[in-house]
């Protein structure tokens, strides 16, 4: 969408951008901001296309539901308390660590400021560049809330900037480019060398903020030992009508949905 957006392709892009709200609820905050954008560049017939994606599956899920409004009724995430409880109002700020790393969150929070800076919405290159910008604050602002006010069903859970990370390697790209305005040619190539090996090098290292790549990358203790049941369980001879478990692991080895009733 955001590549589109770069080629004036308007229509095609809200098409895409209206499908959002049916990958991820928050999809609709990202729908509302490309509104906006729209109405600022004056594209009054891009706009309507917005629709298309709750005009689809409203359609579709009709025939399921018996309800053209579904798409707002069944929302899993749309209500105003929370079973996981509420926290801290800058928990999301302290977790961008462990999202980005820290040589990456220097760039990153470089290039928030640096965009900060662009403001002037005729220039498209500085529009797609506050598009982008106003995704991520929008995004960022919202789950901090949600989290802080204990609403959505919020979980607090860092894994949700895995939908706008691309978004933040753009950001993050901007504020590594600003070591090419160093006058000097030898210093410039210095920084950005060390720089980029720093960014390479660091998820190998011991920094609580890198890869823990035996805790990360490998089966715990508990799931070795689930692995092993469910072998057994398979190999042997037992009639199995009904398993009971509370190890959520043991159903993914087991092969069991917990959601089937059967």
């Amino acid at each position: 969408s955001i590549y589109l957006s770069i080629h004036q392709k308007w229509k095609v892009a809200a098409v895409l951008v209206s499908l959002l709200p049916f990958v991820r609820s928050e999809g609709l905050l990202i729908l509302g901001v490309f509104g906006i954008l729209l109405l600022m560049k004056k594209q009054w017939k891009a706009a309507p296309y917005l629709l298309f994606g709750h005009l689809l599956y409203s359609i579709i899920g009709y025939f399921h539901f018996e309800d053209l409004l579904w798409v707002f009724t069944k929302i899993p995430y749309a209500s105003l308390s929370s079973h996981y409880g509420s926290g801290d109002i800058l928990h999301f700020a302290d977790k961008l660590i462990y999202i980005t790393g820290v040589p990456l969150l220097v760039f990153f929070i470089a290039g928030l400021l640096f965009g900060a800076k662009k403001k002037n919405i005729s220039s498209d290159r500085s529009a797609i560049h506050l598009l982008i910008l106003s995704y991520f604050l929008i995004f960022f602002i919202a789950h901090s809330l949600f989290w802080y006010l204990g609403i959505f069903n919020s979980m607090g859970l860092k894994r949700v900037f895995a939908t706008v990370t691309p978004l933040m390697a753009i950001l993050a790209l901007e504020g590594y480019n600003l070591l090419d305005k160093i006058p000097n040619r030898a210093l410039r190539t210095f920084f950005l060398v060390t720089a980029l090996l720093y960014i390479l090098i660091f998820p190998f290292t011991s920094n609580p903020a890198a890869i823990d790549w035996q805790k990360e990358m490998n089966l715990t203790t508990a799931e070795t030992v689930a692995l092993e049941a469910a072998d057994f369980l398979n190999e042997s001879d037992i009639e199995v009508k009904r398993i009971h478990y509370t190890d959520p692991f043991l159903g993914e080895a087991l092969g069991v949905d917990p959601f089937d009733t059967k």
